[in-house]
């Protein structure tokens, strides 16, 4: 798999699949959501960020303890870079176990 890609402006950033992969082991850059905010960023919104969030850039999405993708800390607020039909899926997956519990 492809580990990176780069932006539009040449900087390197890590795949979805990459962060995915090294689940765990990610420790920096992360971001923790909460159901509410996991839904609204695979929706296609934006999230605001803590005041602490530190640099702007790629983070890891983490929820419950796992990566599940890429997302980008933005001066607007905090948005997703998981592919489209990838993020339907999750939310599918997301919403089924919401459901079971």
């Amino acid at each position: 798999f492809r580990a990176m890609e780069f932006d539009s402006r040449g900087r390197p950033r890590p795949t979805n699949d990459l962060l995915q992969w090294l689940g765990d082991a990610v420790r920096h850059r992360v971001v923790d959501v909460d159901v509410d905010a996991l839904r609204t960023l695979l929706a296609g919104g934006t999230v605001p960020l803590e005041d602490d969030a530190g640099e702007l850039g790629p983070v890891a999405l983490r929820f419950r303890g796992h990566v599940v993708g890429r997302g980008a800390a933005t001066r607007d607020g905090l948005r997703s870079e998981i592919p489209k039909a990838r993020a339907a899926d999750l939310l599918r997956v997301v919403d089924a176990r919401l459901a079971e519990d």
